[in-house]
């Protein structure tokens, strides 16, 4: 009796065992994708930001070429876009 016990008992011990491994890749599988997906969107933000700052040099250059015209990009506008 024992023994029928022990016979039902390794199947499903390994039937569970195979089941935690295959949650564990996906969990691990899932944290990797949710890196790469961060590694991206920071990679975009850090474009966005280098465009922008491009285009703010682009404009202090027409401001120091045209000083009579108002700021086409202050401080403030860069504070506000969260780019300092």
């Amino acid at each position: 009796m024992h023994d029928d016990k022990a016979e039902t008992t390794w199947p499903q011990l390994i039937a569970a065992l195979a089941s935690r491994r295959k949650q564990e890749t996906r969990r691990k599988d899932t944290m990797k994708t949710t890196a790469i997906e961060a590694v991206e969107r920071a990679i975009e933000e850090l474009s966005k930001a280098k465009l922008f700052c491009a285009d703010t040099e682009r404009r202090s250059e027409l401001n120091k070429n045209a000083p009579h015209h108002p700021p086409l990009c202050t401080e403030i506008d860069i504070g506000r876009r969260g780019y300092t």
